[in-house]
């Protein structure tokens, strides 16, 4: 039997089968947002949604306008594009491959505690800087106490990680988060906000409950959220070039396997066959010329499959990374890549609802 690899949800023959049916059924075209999340989906909500539209036309126009709107924002905000000026900023080339392919529909999480800094370089803001505590309805700067908290997490990251990179073993290392800093607000903290609401299109509400459960009300700032990459494969994670798949956690949480993948960043398109099956490759060394990486100790090249083994001494005091947030991040990870959806511009999908192109 082969190991899980990239393409797990995308062999089976059930799962083809569905998405057959409710492309006839659907009859549209569908966007490469919701061809990859279809093809990510749980079995479990594809049997659902083709049993309540088969029988019910309500359902099926439902459906329909679902897979026509926004669904490129779940994207968007998980690679920390919806945030004001990153669609310009972010605008470095990405490798790319053609469409012809598609995905649709679903989410949920709860409250947020401590906020502080996404980047290392933060940490010489002196405390002296700091406004009084805010009043809980407000977002502004973290208080005193939560930036005190925040660098305790990042100093035990950097512990725990042998302040290396994970994946290089380059030292001096950024202290990454793997549920982004910027979700971590207010607006991200109910059930019904878009981002989970959307999640629960896909997955089942009992797994997208897991992975809210993991953020809130911990929050952002936590060394279960936190992770040691290098400056480079900091930027390229949050551009969707790579993911990392939770492989096997010991029992008494003290070892972590991971595998490391490159993804190749399809082109986003408003016409994907919904029946073409996603393939991810799994022997990549890199991505076109410009992104890749060296073990920094073996100057052997970065490829995907490798193994990564994170170990703590105490798994009490230094949590080894979340398993359920790792899902999350190794499924949208992919689904960034598939839509190609990470650096489009909304305006993009505003011209596809107002022309129905």
């Amino acid at each position: 039997m082969s190991r899980p690899g990239p393409n797990t949800e995308f062999e089976s023959d059930r799962k083809a089968e569905l998405l057959r049916r409710l492309k006839n059924l659907l009859d549209i075209p569908v966007p490469s947002p919701a061809w990859a999340g279809l093809w990510l989906a749980d079995l479990s909500v594809l049997e659902t949604t083709a049993e309540d539209v088969s029988s019910n036309d309500t359902a099926l126009q439902t459906l329909r306008s679902s897979i026509l709107l926004n669904h490129g924002l779940l994207v968007r905000q998980w690679c920390q594009r919806d945030r004001k000026g990153s669609a310009t900023s972010s605008r470095t080339s990405s490798p790319s491959r053609g469409l012809t392919h598609t995905a649709s529909s679903s989410l949920q999480r709860s409250t947020v505690i401590g906020q502080a800094v996404q980047r290392r370089e933060d940490v010489g803001e002196g405390p002296s800087d700091l406004p009084a505590a805010p009043e809980p309805h407000t977002l502004p700067r973290p208080t005193k106490r939560q930036r005190t908290r925040s660098f305790s997490a990042r100093d035990d990251c950097s512990v725990r990680d042998g302040d290396r990179c994970i994946i290089t073993k380059h030292a001096d290392p950024d202290v990454a988060h793997i549920y982004p800093y910027s979700m971590g607000g207010v607006a991200h903290e109910s059930p019904n906000s878009t981002f989970w609401t959307l999640l629960r299109s896909y997955w089942s509400n009992e797994r997208v409950e897991n992975w809210r459960a993991a953020v809130f009300p911990r929050g952002t700032e936590t060394l279960c959220n936190l992770l040691c990459l290098s400056p480079n494969m900091h930027r390229w994670h949050s551009k969707g070039l790579l993911g990392l798949q939770p492989v096997e956690i010991s029992e008494d949480k003290s070892r972590l396997t991971l595998r490391f993948y490159w993804l190749l960043q399809h082109q986003f398109s408003r016409n994907v066959d919904l029946s073409a099956r996603p393939d991810i490759p799994c022997d990549l060394n890199g991505l076109e010329m410009d992104f890749k990486a060296w073990n920094a100790i073996t100057e052997r090249k970065i490829r995907s499959g490798d193994e990564i083994i994170l170990t703590t001494s105490d798994p009490q005091n230094l949590p080894l990374p979340d398993w359920d947030l790792l899902e999350l991040q190794w499924t949208l990870q992919r689904l960034a890549a598939l839509s190609g959806a990470v650096d489009i511009d909304p305006e993009e999908y505003s011209d596809y609802d107002s022309d129905g192109a």
